[in-house]
């Protein structure tokens, strides 16, 4: 073999051996490269995964939290001060104590906690559950009393909360009613108070209608009842000015701020047979003539 013969296979395999050296690295730089990747992707997924626990989490730490209303003894003083102290605070069931210190006496109740920035407490409900509460004197004032099952759903119970407990919560009073709790028809707030000294008359000032689709748009409850500052009456203590009777017990012994005896009762006839079981806005509807202004869903709401 001749001289530059040697020296060109020792260039070629000079080449080779750089050849090789290049694929190894790019061999070694895409599997890092590679791994890098995939530890970056989990990483995200990790990362993911750990804000959807946190999200997942947030109600479940709201209520458990104290005063956060997840359990009796953690109760908060009304729904305003529940979403006071924990903005991301949902719609739903709390337990709440209105007159604060020893929480014996909380009870559940729904807190609306997305309407007009939330914090709105269910007071009174007659919802398409067929029988509505009759409480005593008692009752009425100091107890939250409850037909059917506590629901988020708001349609599977009705609801009256002890007087007693309306001004601890708020003065500011939202009336509302329609075909269900998503479908209103008529909505409006008021400044209220009740007047414990003398039979939680009922008075209402300010009149804000935010919802009216038809018919009236100020219910009776404030045209009427709170216009006369109406007593409170219940099946055992007649406080209306009707004089034949207890209106209460003419009206399946539902209790109500009556006159004599009433336009636009959140009841309506109760289970009396002889006016609608449904929440009418105005009027009692007695007369093909008369509007209709019952609704097959009612509440208040206090803030």
């Amino acid at each position: 073999m001749q001289k530059n013969d040697y020296k060109a296979q020792g260039a070629i395999e000079y080449l080779l051996i750089i050849g090789a050296a290049i694929l190894v690295v790019a061999i070694v730089v895409i599997a890092m490269t590679s791994t890098t990747t995939t530890a970056t992707t989990q990483t995200t997924q990790a990362t993911t995964t750990s804000g959807q626990a946190q999200t997942g989490l947030g109600q479940m730490a709201i209520s458990m939290a104290s005063g956060g209303g997840g359990t009796q003894t953690k109760a908060g003083l009304n729904c305003k001060a529940i979403k006071n102290m924990f903005s991301s605070a949902s719609n739903g069931l709390y337990w709440i104590d209105p007159t604060g210190g020893d929480t014996s006496d909380a009870f559940q109740a729904y807190c609306d906690m997305t309407t007009d920035g939330g914090g709105w407490t269910l007071v009174l409900l007659n919802s398409p559950y067929p029988t509505p509460p009759s409480p005593t004197w008692n009752e009425a004032i100091n107890n939250n009393t409850v037909t059917g099952s506590l629901n988020v759903d708001l349609i599977s119970f009705d609801q009256l909360v002890g007087l007693k407990y309306w001004n601890l919560i708020g003065n500011t009073l939202r009336a509302e009613v329609g075909s269900t709790p998503t479908n209103l028809t008529h909505r409006a707030t008021y400044t209220y108070s009740l007047n414990t000294a003398n039979d939680y008359s009922i008075t209402m000032s300010n009149e804000q209608v935010s919802i009216q689709t038809t018919g009236t748009s100020s219910p009776g409850l404030y045209t009427y009842h709170a216009a006369i500052s109406a007593k409170f009456t219940t099946l055992d203590r007649d406080n209306d000015i009707e004089t034949s009777g207890n209106c209460a017990t003419y009206y399946g012994n539902t209790s109500w701020w009556y006159g004599a005896c009433w336009s636009g009762s959140f009841w309506g006839g109760g289970t009396s047979g002889g006016y609608r079981n449904k929440p009418f806005w105005t009027g009692s509807n007695i007369l093909p003539s008369d509007p209709i202004e019952y609704f097959d869903w009612g509440a208040i709401f206090i803030r």
